[in-house]
């Protein structure tokens, strides 16, 4: 049987719909679109969907972080992303901690568009076969292998299913293993955008326990990334 493969996509700019809308098309996914979190709580009201694309600001009432947060409360399985022109700190803390799997800053590719929704759809099985009772758990932490052409990181076999930006992080700390990175440098050499240290620690925080939860990684102890105080992180290979 087929898996589903149903996408809600969610922006007030028409050409943002459908061309996002025939992308994910192309890559296999049934869409339906939403101008507005009226159309989109009624669309939520008939299905249930594996993944869904939410424009930041949204006209109306209720904003894409507020919806974000319905469609969380609604179906925890649903994989969503943000997309918007003009990320702020705050909303991306905003969107990861409410569970957002990851962000899109326009303009984006098609190219990252779907490849993205092809990790959210990654994380969505591995959430039915953990809460299916399909896992298995090893007594010590096994080595990572990481594809960067395929953009894929195995644990011992197992595929992990990081985000986009989660990925990246992952690798550049790789890359960069003989060194202490900072906070900002994290973000300048993933996002490509300049913020303050201080800021910077702030939203890579969250990302960096997201990946140690992914990876089974002890927080206190952790095997991987590792805390420098004050100074950044640092990867233990």
């Amino acid at each position: 049987m087929t898996s589903s493969r149903r996408v809600l996509i969610v922006d007030d700019e028409e050409t943002i719909r459908v061309t996002v809308s025939a992308a994910l098309r192309r890559a296999g996914f049934e869409t339906q679109t939403a101008a507005d979190t009226v159309q989109a709580m009624e669309l939520l009201e008939q299905t249930t969907f594996d993944l869904a694309f939410l424009d930041l600001r949204l006209p109306g009432a209720m904003n894409g972080v507020a919806l974000l947060s319905e469609i969380r409360s609604r179906s925890p399985e649903t994989q969503v992303i943000m997309i918007s022109a003009h990320a702020t700190l705050e909303s991306a803390i905003a969107a990861l901690r409410l569970g957002a799997f990851d962000y899109l800053l326009k303009p984006f590719s098609m190219l990252q568009l779907v490849e993205i929704a092809e990790r959210a759809m990654a994380k969505r099985h591995e959430a039915q076969r953990v809460a299916s009772g399909e896992t298995t758990e090893g007594t010590e932490m096994p080595r990572l292998r990481v594809d960067r052409l395929q953009r894929t990181v195995f644990q011992g076999g197992k595929l992990i299913p990081l985000s986009a930006t989660e990925f990246d992080i992952l690798v550049f700390l790789i890359e960069h293993s003989d060194r202490v990175v900072s906070a900002s440098e994290l973000m300048r050499a993933v996002q490509g955008y300049e913020i303050d240290e201080r800021d910077a620690r702030t939203i890579v925080r969250v990302h960096i326990q997201r990946i140690r939860q992914k990876l089974n990684d002890d927080p206190e102890n952790p095997r991987y990334i590792q805390n420098v105080r004050g100074r950044g992180y640092r990867f233990n290979g």
